[in-house]
């Protein structure tokens, strides 16, 4: 899976064809390319900044080869607001995503697979220990089909599986706790 300046404005056209108005609009006042060098990973880096008389400003990075990098949402009065950085490997493909909280401190890291596949996400304290983590399993067919929720000591704390009508769409999800107890089931339509 890779977030691209194109995945971002084909998104964001979606948006607007749908009758849903995006907080900022594309004209020609509101984009400013800057170009600038990342002196760490030695090489250029691609800005995108977006701002509204509201003072609340966006921020998206590119990489040398189109990705996404980061994203960040800032206010003017309060300041930082919201930050993700993605990591990519070698192919281009998302690996890693980071979400922070207004502190610098991160909320949750997700893990991809090279297909994109979320196989991990472990959630952190406002401190930066540990929280909780999940895992993600999936069928041939690329389905969620068990999620399980771990606490900070690695133990299995619930899980929950997945079931899939013909259509590929979830049908039925049934919540277990740590001893294999089944907790709640839900049916979608």
């Amino acid at each position: 899976m890779k977030l691209s300046y194109s995945f971002f404005i084909s998104t964001f056209l979606l948006l607007a064809t749908m009758g849903m108005t995006p907080k900022w609009s594309l004209g020609q006042e509101d984009i400013r390319y800057y170009r600038g060098w990342d002196y760490v990973n030695r090489k250029p880096q691609f800005e995108i900044r977006r701002g509204k008389p509201t003072g609340v400003f966006y921020r998206i990075i590119f990489d040398d080869k189109g990705n996404m990098v980061q994203w960040e949402r800032k206010d003017q009065w309060i300041g930082l607001n919201a930050k993700q950085n993605y990591r990519y490997d070698e192919y281009g493909n998302l690996i890693r995503t980071i979400w922070y909280r207004q502190d610098g401190s991160p909320i949750w890291v997700e893990f991809y697979t090279p297909e994109g596949l979320r196989v991990q996400k472990d959630w952190y304290h406002s401190d930066g220990s540990l929280l909780t983590f999940w895992k993600y399993h999936y069928d041939s067919k690329n389905r969620e089909i068990k999620r399980e929720i771990y606490d900070s000591d690695s133990q299995l704390s619930a899980y929950y599986q997945f079931e899939y009508n013909g259509a590929s769409r979830k049908k039925t999800i049934k919540k277990y706790n740590r001893r294999g107890i089944l907790l709640q089931v839900q049916t979608e339509p």
